[in-house]
C-alpha cells in the first residue's frame, strides 16, 4: 500500500483518516484502524495480517469494527451545517493548513471545515458535496489491484459516473496503458479481461463531451503496485481560469 504525497495531513506524513480508510479497504472494508505512528508518504507499506508495516515497524493495526445505531448522533440540517462551518477554528489558526482534508490553504483538498453546531454541545458539522471527477478517480484507483481484470475498472468508472449526476454517461473506454508508447494496451474497456499486474502504468480518464456545450478531459497517471495502485499525478484538479 502506498499513500500518495498529495494526501498529507501534517507535512511529511499521510492524513490519518485517508490512510486508515485505505488500509481498511485493502483488507476488504469494515475495519477499525488504530494508528501507532504517522504513516509515511510515497512509501511502500506492507500489510501483514492485521498490521500495516513500514519495514519492521508497525504503523497501524486493524480490527473488525463494531458499531450500534446509538453511536450515531441525530443528523444536522444542511443550513445548520453551513452556519457551523463559518465557526471553523481552522480559519483563524490551523496547525496543518496544508492538510488534504481540512486545510484552508489547500486548493485541491476536500475542503471539509467543521465548526460547532449551535445548541448541540460537542457536535461539529460542515456541508460537503464530493466533486464528481475526484470521486470517480478515487473509485478507479481503489479498484486497481493485481489480478483484477481491466473490464472491472471500466465497470467501476461507469457505475460511479452514472451515480453522480450523469446517468446518461456513455464511453467506450476509461483509460489505457502507458509504456513504450503513450497509448499502449491494455485498454480499460468492457470486454478486455487482461489482469492487472504490478508495474503496469495506466492513464485513467472519464472525459465528457456534449454537442453545443463543450467538453471536460481530466486524466491521471496510475501505477499498479504489489498491493494496489499508486497515483503518479502531482497536479491539482482545481479549475484554472486564464485571461
Amino acid at each position: 500500500m502506498i499513500v500518495p504525497a498529495r494526501f498529507n495531513g501534517p507535512p511529511g506524513s499521510a492524513n490519518g483518516g485517508y490512510a486508515c480508510g485505505l488500509f481498511s479497504e485493502a483488507l476488504g472494508g469494515g475495519f477499525e484502524i488504530t494508528l501507532l505512528l504517522p504513516p509515511p508518504l510515497d512509501t511502500q507499506l506492507d500489510i501483514v495480517g492485521d498490521e500495516l508495516r513500514h519495514g519492521d515497524v508497525v504503523v497501524a493495526r486493524a480490527r473488525r469494527a463494531v458499531h450500534s445505531d446509538e453511536d450515531i448522533p441525530e443528523p444536522v440540517s444542511p443550513a445548520a451545517a453551513e452556519e457551523a462551518s463559518k465557526r471553523y477554528a481552522g480559519f483563524e489558526q490551523h496547525a496543518y493548513a496544508s492538510c488534504f482534508t481540512c486545510g484552508p490553504a489547500r486548493q485541491d483538498g476536500l475542503g471539509i471545515f467543521p465548526g460547532p453546531v449551535e445548541g448541540r454541545e460537542g457536535l461539529v458539522a460542515a456541508p460537503w458535496t464530493p466533486e464528481t471527477e475526484r470521486m470517480i478517480g478515487a473509485a478507479q484507483l481503489a479498484a486497481m489491484k493485481p489480478g483484477v481484470p481491466v473490464s472491472q475498472i471500466f465497470e467501476t468508472a461507469m457505475r460511479v459516473t452514472r451515480a453522480n449526476g450523469m446517468p446518461h454517461y456513455e464511453r467506450n473506454h476509461v483509460g489505457h496503458g502507458i509504456g513504450l508508447e503513450p497509448y499502449d494496451p491494455p485498454t480499460l474497456n468492457a470486454v478486455t479481461e487482461t489482469a492487472l499486474e504490478p508495474g503496469m502504468v495506466f492513464c485513467v480518464e472519464t472525459p465528457y463531451y456534449e454537442h453545443g456545450w463543450g467538453g471536460v478531459q481530466v486524466e491521471d497517471a496510475v501505477e499498479v503496485t504489489a498491493t494496489g495502485a499508486r497515483l503518479l499525478t502531482r497536479s491539482g484538479q482545481e479549475l484554472a481560469i486564464i485571461g
